[in-house]
């Protein structure tokens, strides 16, 4: 889309629905770096809720987001039920993910996308 056409208002818009749900979100980007304006407006308008899932981050930091996402649904913990990622983040054990969303550079040809659904479904319980 247009730069400044209001994308991230209509993301930030799908992503509070599917909070006020009690689901899980995940944002993917194509590199974290590239793409602190988009984790910086997310903190600041759901604050613990978001959590940012890529190799910079030490192990202790993606352990933690791990936990957070796998015991969801147990704890009914509101931290980490947002989380920013690179594709990395697609392996992350997500118990009631009601949304994804890919930034346009993400897509990936279709050769690609299918050799990953592959992986997916060979590695999920």
């Amino acid at each position: 889309g247009v730069t400044s056409s209001g994308k991230t208002e209509i993301y930030i818009k799908l992503i509070k629905e599917a909070v006020d749900q009690g689901r899980q979100v995940l944002y993917l980007l194509p590199e974290i770096a590239l793409t602190e304006h988009i984790i910086s407006r997310l903190k600041t308008y759901f604050g613990d809720m978001v959590g940012v899932y890529h190799s910079k981050y030490s192990d202790v930091e993606r352990v933690e987001i791990w936990n957070q996402v796998l015991d969801f649904e147990r704890f009914h913990s509101k931290k980490y039920q947002i989380v920013i990622g690179s594709r990395s983040s697609l392996f992350l054990p997500f118990q009631i993910l009601a949304l994804s969303l890919l930034m346009r550079n993400m897509i990936l040809p279709s050769s690609r996308l299918i050799r990953l659904r592959v992986i997916m479904r060979v590695t999920s319980p």
